[in-house]
């Protein structure tokens, strides 16, 4: 659609739940994650990718898995994700064709939500190894994982800021869910959008 929302146009209709759309850095590719279970009552996730006008829809993943959230490298050879491949959530990457799946993180609790920043060294991600749900940065590689936040509270949906500087996340605290942010090295997190 329009940036003002204007004249949307439908690109997917498969009868399955599609989102978590993001273009490809040259925006000739959109890729996207489509629910392909036959039942609503359950979720069989697999990774898509699609030219920018709709056409040309195929499954990168391929597998039993739920392979979830996409998102392309800056020079759109790879992809970034999580799957619950080994039992649990791990981090994943793989060649933009769907090809060549690497595993980034290999521990006993959940890892999810990644997001390279934009120079491609370091990855953001939502893990529970702290005993919470919190925000933690490695290198792209997997290797030297920081935790950014402590608390209990539930954390997600990571963004770095354009200069890598800073990351942007959503958390619970009580019955609201705000927008905070905080320096990649863990320091200054604080809260900048509050709902009463």
């Amino acid at each position: 659609m329009d940036a003002d929302g204007s004249n949307p146009v439908k690109l997917t209709d498969n009868g399955m739940f599609s989102g978590v759309a993001v273009y490809s850095p040259d925006g000739s590719e959109i890729l996207y994650q489509v629910n392909a279970s036959p039942s609503l009552d359950s979720a069989h996730w697999q990774i898509y990718v699609m030219r920018s006008d709709g056409s040309h829809q195929r499954n990168l993943s391929h597998n039993a898995w739920n392979d979830q959230v996409p998102r392309w490298s800056a020079d759109g050879a790879r992809i970034l994700f999580f799957s619950d491949a080994s039992g649990r959530d791990q981090i994943y990457v793989m060649k933009s064709d769907g090809t060549d799946r690497v595993r980034l993180t290999n521990d006993a609790w959940h890892d999810h939500t990644p997001v390279w920043s934009h120079d491609n060294k370091r990855i953001a991600f939502v893990s529970d190894r702290g005993g919470g749900w919190d925000i933690y940065v490695m290198a792209a590689d997997g290797t030297n994982p920081v935790q950014l936040t402590h608390t209990r509270e539930s954390m997600g949906l990571p963004a770095w800021t354009p200069d890598d500087s800073q990351l942007v996340f959503s958390s619970k605290a009580g019955s609201t869910q705000d927008l905070f942010i905080v320096r990649s090295d863990g320091a200054s997190a604080h809260r900048i959008v509050s709902h009463p």
